[in-house]
């Protein structure tokens, strides 16, 4: 297969029903940032997470900031989030404001460690406001601990679940475990919407005021404003493509269980790759499938491999608190992002990535070698 099409790290799997919500946007004049898709996927995403409430976003970077605000963090509260995780995180709580507490990841589960959430939440009391916890790779993190945690200390839960539509936790929708929680349908993301977030909550008052700050603080249809406000609202052409996107969800996200376990088989006995751990009570949806290599060295030589042969591959997140943007703010750390940080390779993970496209892949890999890992995960 070498010298064929670039295989894709991640590409939308879109279907004739994104074409046909598509054209009967642009047919009913519907572009913008009011139409009926939007109230029906908002509708639709709420049933799916088994939540009350919804509310489309531009983004989900905006939705977090807005669930930030509308649960009532204020600045300079402490907000923790784990130490590995997109910049988005942390960067919605500076928006909000408030100051980002780096907490390190479980080295069993790669997601954020609850135990020294716990003991962050008693050093510091009622300096933490909230926790946000991610679902890495789609990975669903320890939430009933985590909020066990978190409600006897009065600590709201916020799930950044951008990359984890799909993902079940005890037979459960994540988005649900929380007092609010986050989507993103990003290009790259299993459901797409080309661009857009979504926040889900059971609380009527915070869904509210997230539709009103998303809307520029405007009050009902007048130009009249009580609340400092953005225009954080998604169009009905993007809710258009991910209600269709929505209808085929579940194959989608049965196509990328299948794409791992092929890849998972393939590293299995393998001492210089190690896969993602996932918790025996939750179902990953398998959003991008990345592997642990010995060190930083290996992780470029094997991306540089891929790429040379036609296949894309990168490097997934860095550790936060040691960049220098977010050097400065607070953390409690243990060495397990360190453990990992700058050796994970991600690989082509879409949900219509063909069978010979993964078995040329998967030919690659077989043929790389690498140093054995001195961690034992």
């Amino acid at each position: 297969m070498k010298n064929k099409t670039r295989i894709p790290l991640l590409e939308p799997d879109l279907g004739e029903n994104e074409l046909k919500y598509l054209s009967k946007c642009i047919s009913d004049n519907w572009i913008s940032s009011a139409g009926p898709f939007i109230e029906e996927f908002e509708k639709k995403i709420a049933t799916y997470a088994e939540c009350k409430f919804s509310v489309a976003t531009a983004n989900a970077t905006s939705g977090l900031y807005l669930s930030l605000i509308v649960a009532g963090v204020k600045p300079g509260d402490y907000v923790i989030v784990p130490d590995w995780t997109f910049s988005a995180t942390a960067n919605a709580v500076l928006m909000a404001g408030a100051i980002p507490y780096f907490v390190d990841i479980d080295i069993k589960t790669w997601n954020i460690d609850v135990n020294l959430v716990e003991k962050v939440i008693s050093k510091e009391g009622k300096k933490i406001t909230a926790v946000i916890a991610v679902h890495a790779l789609g990975h669903p993190a320890d939430m009933y601990k985590l909020r066990k945690i978190c409600d006897k200390f009065n600590v709201l839960v916020i799930e950044d679940a951008a990359a984890a539509i799909g993902s079940k936790y005890y037979g459960k929708s994540v988005g649900q475990f929380g007092d609010l929680g986050v989507f993103s349908f990003n290009g790259n993301k299993t459901l797409t919407a080309g661009a857009g977030g979504m926040i889900v909550t059971n609380s009527q008052k915070w869904a509210a005021l997230a539709k009103k700050i998303s809307s520029q603080g405007k009050m009902g249809d007048k130009y009249n404003y009580d609340t400092v406000g953005f225009n954080f609202k998604m169009s009905n052409l993007n809710a258009a493509v991910g209600l269709a996107q929505l209808e085929r969800l579940d194959k989608m996200v049965r196509n990328k269980h299948t794409i791992a376990e092929q890849y998972d088989k393939a590293i299995h006995s393998r001492k210089d790759l190690v896969a993602m751990p996932r918790n025996s009570e939750a179902e990953s949806n398998c959003w991008l499938y990345s592997v642990l290599t010995a060190s930083d060295k290996d992780a470029k030589l094997l991306i540089n491999y891929l790429n040379e042969n036609g296949v894309e591959a990168k490097l997934f997140w860095e550790s936060l608190s040691k960049q220098k943007l977010y050097e400065k703010y607070p953390n409690y750390l243990v060495g397990v992002t360190d453990s990992i940080d700058q050796s994970l390779v991600s690989l082509p993970s879409s949900s219509n990535l063909g069978r010979e496209a993964l078995q040329y892949i998967i030919s690659l890999i077989d043929s790389w070698e690498g140093k054995p890992l001195e961690t034992s995960f």
